[in-house]
């Protein structure tokens, strides 16, 4: 069909009807060929039993352990050139497939039996026909690979024939024996860990014993390779070689073994996982938690791996990473003085020559939207009205936050995430490492892109007041400040001086007087709403108080607004947001720009002139309304502006927050 006939199709070429094909459709219709047979269930026939133990033979001759048998038998049928059944290829397909994994972080192996382990394409031992069953007993006297005698025998054990012990004791030592002049790997040290779980299970020292001592040949000769390419197959057995052997007449020396291993290893490792995992068998054979010399040893091993791991990276970013990762184990482990020199480090390379890229993009809004913002700041005839309007317009600059986390939602929710380092001021400052934390900073970054749109939309405002009316005096600010709610003539004057310094482009200024301010207006507030928690905190810590994460949570549990609350949490704490308040108070403040000052001043006003109440709806802080509403006509106008102007600016922060996304979710933020 060529593309003028896709074009030419239509609902009135084809003649159909959304309801002719509901009424014409009916399952019923279907004929039996559409809908696929069950496969036939195998029946035991004692003939099968000699082809089938060939076939058993020839394909586990490589040591299978889970999804590479599929095909196994199928082919091992084709070249040995003998017939069996579908049903009979089928019953030994799904026993060679079924999966015969490491237990993750702990010692030993399982083969998959039971539901919890298994998907939907293998049926529980339990459930395994008795025709099936009677296959692998005839099979397990039949076949001569051991790798094959241990599954079969495994079955067996797992389904609970009768003496099932010993079936469970051939298992084990057929997995020991499958091991023997095969190269080893991660399938080698798999059979041989299951051989250990069955004899630790049945406990049968002398199995044990004979799989210990194979797995201690082969992290012999894993130990002689320098490279140590193989740690999927040597650390499972360093796993099993920590646990205390049933045999007690072998722990101690079993015990001097592995540690003699672990430390050539932790003095040569330069892999961050395998580094930490030298440490915890090492901790975990030392058993005690006290802080003795040994402990300290392998501390002081571990953070050392780390830095040998940061000294070896390829360039400067993955360096950069990998000493945060050793300066944070070193904290950990109480080795301050060695976390100091690797922050050392990490403070001397300039993210400059790191390469790094800030990456920017820019979206467009109609210009009728902005302006419909701008106006009513510069109509009247005097500067007060626009002042009014900045200090008390209810709308948080970081938007509504319940759209942020419905936008977020659905920008992350096809996206690969990645554990990803934020950077600020040269140094790591919070790793995204959960889903949880990915999605705070989703939204964090959607409220920024609000905040950037309404932080813009604040300077020019600013500016389009100066530039009309002159620049306000600070007495005259500051009576406009207590005429609009503020209790505390001293706050509203430094939020006039404020102003002044944003109008002189003095924006370091700005936050210099203006953060500090910002928290005493919050302490002001829980004082005027009669909070108990200020008076408990003052009186327990004279000459101390409460810090700005608790005065802004307790005012948002009492009163304050969500959308505030999350702007004055965005805009001043970290580790997600603009986090000024702490890169204030640690002198990380050189590079306030106006849009910053602009919101701080937003903040700032806001808190100062904010009304506390109390009354019988409860308590609550009141912005003060910014004008009453426009009578009739204009009133229907407003409504419709105000509605556009809201989503022309959901638009806005939907693409840009995309673009963004997408172009920068696998780079650290600068």
């Amino acid at each position: 069909m060529t593309d003028t006939d896709l074009g030419a199709l239509s609902s009135e070429t084809l003649d159909l009807d959304s309801g002719d094909v509901a009424g014409q459709m009916d399952l019923g219709d279907l004929v039996d060929e559409d809908v696929p047979s069950p496969p036939a269930r195998y029946v035991f026939d004692a003939a099968d039993v000699p082809a089938a133990a060939r076939v058993l033979d020839h394909a586990f001759k490589d040591l299978l352990v889970g999804a590479d048998g599929w095909g196994a038998v199928e082919r091992g049928v084709k070249e040995l050139g003998v017939a069996l059944p579908d049903s009979c290829q089928r019953a030994l397909t799904l026993l060679s497939c079924r999966p015969l994994k490491q237990n993750v972080g702990l010692a030993g192996a399982e083969l998959a039996v039971d539901a919890a382990s298994l998907s939907t394409l293998w049926p529980r031992v339990a459930d395994v026909t008795d025709d099936e069953v009677t296959l692998w007993t005839a099979l397990a006297d039949a076949v001569t690979v051991p790798a094959a005698h241990a599954r079969l025998a495994d079955l067996l054990f797992a389904r609970k024939v009768p003496k099932a012990g010993g079936y469970g004791r051939r298992a084990a030592q057929a997995y020991i024996d499958a091991v023997d002049r095969h190269e080893i790997d991660t399938r080698t040290a798999v059979y041989l860990l299951r051989g250990w779980t069955l004899a630790r299970r049945l406990k049968d020292l002398g199995l044990e014993n004979s799989a210990l001592d194979v797995m201690i040949d082969h992290v012999d000769v894993l130990m002689e390779n320098r490279n140590r390419s193989m740690p999927g197959a040597m650390y499972p057995l360093l796993r099993v070689l920590c646990e205390k052997p049933q045999d007690s007449s072998r722990v101690e020396d079993l015990r001097r073994y592995v540690n003699l291993v672990l430390k050539t290893l932790a003095a040569s490792e330069t892999r961050e996982h395998l580094i930490a995992e030298v440490a915890r068998l090492r901790r975990k054979l030392l058993g005690s938690g006290k802080l003795t010399q040994e402990l300290r040893d392998v501390h002081a091993d571990e953070v050392a791996g780390l830095y040998r791991q940061a000294h070896d990276a390829p360039n400067l970013a993955v360096r950069f990473i990998h000493l945060e990762t050793a300066a944070k184990v070193a904290t950990a482990r109480g080795l301050h003085e060695e976390a100091k020199k690797f922050v050392a480090e990490m403070e001397v390379i300039n993210l400059d020559d790191i390469g790094m890229e800030v990456i920017r993009t820019s979206s467009s809004i109609p210009t009728w939207v902005i302006e419909s913002h701008l106006d009513p700041y510069t109509e009247a005839s005097d500067w007060r009205t626009g002042i009014r309007l900045f200090c008390t317009d209810p709308c948080a600059p970081t938007g509504r936050i319940q759209d942020h986390r419905a936008l977020a939602a659905t920008m992350g929710k096809d996206l690969l995430r990645l554990p990803t380092v934020l950077i600020r001021n040269g140094m790591p400052r919070y790793t995204l490492s959960t889903d949880e934390e990915q999605d705070k900073e989703d939204v964090a970054r959607s409220a920024g892109i609000q905040a950037d749109l309404y932080g813009g939309v604040l300077v020019d405002a600013l500016q389009r007041i100066s530039q009309r009316y002159g620049v306000p005096a600070v007495d005259e600010l500051t009576a406009v400040f207590l005429e609009l709610g503020a209790v505390d003539p001293r706050l509203a004057r430094s939020l006039a001086k404020g102003f002044g310094y944003f109008w002189a482009r003095d924006y370091e200024a700005v936050a210099g007087i203006v953060i500090p301010k910002i928290e005493a207006a919050a302490r002001a507030l829980l004082r005027e709403l009669d909070e108990g928690i200020y008076q408990v905190q003052a009186a327990k810590n004279p000459g101390n108080y409460p810090y700005l994460p608790v005065l802004l949570d307790e005012l948002e549990k009492l009163a304050l607004d969500e959308d505030w609350a999350y702007f004055l949490h965005w805009q001043l704490l970290g580790p997600i947001g603009l986090n000024l308040r702490n890169e204030y108070a640690h002198g990380f403040i050189d590079d306030v720009g106006p849009i910053q000052a602009a919101m701080l001043l937003r903040a700032a006003g806001m808190l100062i002139t904010a009304a506390p109440i109390a009354d019988n709806s409860g308590r609550r802080i009141e912005v003060v309304a910014t004008a009453p509403l426009p009578p009739g006509r204009d009133r229907i106008l407003d409504a419709v502006l105000a509605r556009t102007s809201r989503t022309a600016s959901r638009i806005f922060i939907a693409t840009e927050g995309i673009r963004r996304k997408l172009r920068a979710r696998h780079l650290p933020e600068t």
